[in-house]
């Protein structure tokens, strides 16, 4: 396939000059790995993306979610729980524009004519015109066809059960301040994050709060720590507010079906809805407070 074969952004910037309803056409990303919410959510951005470039109806995939970050527990749930769907809004350039999409359970294919292509496959003008629905094979769903995506901000609003709960918990915390203390997994990549172990000590972590706040304060801490009396240090001089303090939040995890990424959710809510927040990492494109000197992800 020559690139001038290939649909590009003159073609996208054509089709933007037209007034036009949902459209007829459909895309699809089959992707079958099993992951945590971060990046599950990174994988429905970017196939908004590409719906929306191609001008697709983009069909919306059910969520996989890996147990490795749920306790060893299986959980098999919709969007609609974490994510408000009718909510989504994609800044491309000085545009904001609207986004179509359907439930995977109510989009019917019969009848369709279908492409089916890898995940390194640009898709052609000609393919593009023809189809009624592309399907692209993409196992990790974290495919980026075209580069000029990343210049596309998607917004993606949590579910009002998510917006509920954490407005409840902040009502009654009242004045905070939010630390998010990511240990766990990324204690293992020292060739990343040669100093994340030494700082997030919760001795380091006190030392490196009270220069930011020596007066102390209401502190809700959000970790992937197991060990539930690793802060007690900082109780010398915050009072120390975690999720299993408050019995709403206790219930999320602790039922006989827990769901540790409707818990994420809720407490991210929390976090950037607090006024001063200190993040785990440093932040490669924007200054914030930080635990480490160590730059990590968003």
């Amino acid at each position: 396939m020559s690139d001038d074969s290939v649909y590009c952004m003159r073609d996208f910037e054509a089709s933007c000059r037209f007034e036009k309803n949902s459209p007829a056409k459909y895309y699809y990303a089959r992707t079958s790995s099993r992951a945590g919410i971060n990046h599950l959510r990174y994988s429905l951005q970017l196939q908004l993306k590409e719906a929306l470039f191609l001008g697709r109806t983009l069909v919306v995939f059910d969520p996989l979610f890996s147990p490795r970050h749920n306790f060893g527990r299986k959980l098999d749930s919709t969007w609609e729980k974490y994510l408000d769907l009718n909510d989504i809004r994609i800044d491309a350039g000085k545009k904001t524009l609207p986004v179509h999409w359907v439930r995977i359970a109510d989009f019917e294919q019969s009848g369709l004519s279908i492409l089916r292509i890898d995940k390194t496959h640009k898709v052609s003008r000609e393919q593009n015109a023809t189809y009624d629905l592309v399907i692209r094979n993409d196992p990790m769903g974290l495919t980026a066809n075209y580069n000029f995506q990343k210049n596309w901000e998607v917004h993606l609003s949590s579910s009002a059960a998510v917006r509920e709960i954490a407005a409840r918990i902040i009502a009654t915390l009242g004045e905070y301040t939010a630390v998010h203390v990511r240990r766990g997994d990324k204690l293992d990549n020292k060739s990343l994050y040669p100093n994340l172990e030494n700082d997030t000590q919760a001795s380091k972590i006190r030392d490196t709060l009270r220069r930011f706040f020596p007066h102390g304060g209401r502190l809700y801490v959000l970790t992937n720590e197991p060990d539930p009396k690793f802060f007690d240090p900082l109780k010398d001089i915050f009072e120390v507010r975690q999720y299993f303090d408050f019995p709403i939040l206790r219930e999320i995890i602790g039922c006989v079906e827990p769901d540790n990424f409707f818990l994420y959710l809720v407490e991210q809510e929390i976090f950037w809805n607090c006024p001063i927040k200190v993040h785990t990492f440093a932040k490669k494109d924007w200054k914030v407070m930080s635990l480490t000197t160590d730059v990590g992800p968003g």
